[in-house]
């Protein structure tokens, strides 16, 4: 299974099961890891609201809508730690990335709750 695919399964599962959290940051995370997180940001966007067979789902296209300032927040971390040079301070880049996924699903449980509430 190619990269894609993955990552397009993982949407898939997002999909079919839109109110787990647990799918949401999966899905993320496989996207971070691949380098792929404009490709997260596509997916989300399209639910927000600017996609046509998405636009009936308002809560659906609000939950979006947090989600993709997530992910923006995560790929802005991610372009800091890359832009030093990885023999400067591979450890304190290894450790932001770890913090930025812990900041990430913190995140998506605080989106849960105020969703469900």
């Amino acid at each position: 299974m190619s990269e894609g695919d993955d990552l397009e399964t993982a949407w898939s599962a997002v999909l079919e099961d839109w109110d787990d959290p647990a799918r949401h940051a999966d899905f993320v995370a496989r996207c971070q890891l691949a380098s792929k997180l404009g490709f997260a940001a596509t997916k989300y966007r399209a639910v927000s609201g600017q996609n046509e067979a998405y636009r009936s789902l308002a809560t659906r296209s609000e939950d979006a809508r947090k989600r993709l300032g997530a992910i923006t927040s995560l790929a802005l971390i991610q372009l800091q730690t890359t832009a030093v040079s990885l023999d400067d301070n591979t450890r304190a880049m290894r450790w932001l990335k770890a913090v930025s996924i812990l900041a990430f699903l913190l995140a998506a449980l605080v989106l849960h709750h105020a969703c469900s509430s």
